[in-house]
């Protein structure tokens, strides 16, 4: 009776550990702390690529966000958050990221970007795929095997990976 307990005690005690890690394996999302809604925890080899190419970026939270948008992204379950994707982008077997992360300010609102990192065992090639504009609408996500930027009711760019340039091409559907 000692011993199950015991592994009772020990399996609550490793569960309660992993819920409130900070670097998880893959992206999470947990309430912000200043009330403004769902906000994305990172690992911490992706929070450190991002970071050495923009010093200053932040991932929108949900109150960045069109709430419409956010219902249909939700309703639909396209991902954990519409700021972020993964998945092997690129056909080498390494776990890839797509982002759009806010890089500044303007007087016209934020200053946001398509990032792609593409995995190096525990490090990321950078590649900046453009500006997005008005990003209240936009998200990010791979399904099927596609990686697509969306907008709210209208068209995706599809991102896809040229093997003979080793780059990204971003068509627009």
């Amino acid at each position: 009776m000692k011993k199950w307990l015991w592994l009772v005690l020990m399996a609550t005690m490793t569960s309660a550990g992993f819920s409130s890690e900070k670097n998880p394996k893959n992206p999470i999302v947990e309430d912000a702390p200043d009330g403004s809604g769902r906000q994305l925890l990172l690992p911490s080899d992706v929070k450190e690529a991002l970071a050495a190419e923009f010093p200053t970026y932040r991932i929108p939270k949900d109150a960045d966000y069109n709430p419409e948008m956010l219902s249909y992204y939700n309703y639909r379950l396209v991902g954990v958050h519409p700021a972020v994707a993964w998945g092997d982008f690129n056909g080498d077997k390494k776990r890839d990221y797509a982002f759009i992360v806010i890089t500044g300010d303007s007087h016209w609102g934020p200053l946001c970007e398509l990032v792609v990192l593409n995995g190096k065992g525990h490090n990321y090639e950078v590649f900046r795929l453009g500006e997005i504009y008005n990003f209240k609408e936009e998200y990010v996500s791979f399904v099927d095997g596609k990686l697509t930027k969306g907008r709210f009711k209208k068209g995706a760019w599809y991102i896809n990976w040229d093997k003979k340039n080793n780059t990204y091409q971003v068509l627009k559907s």
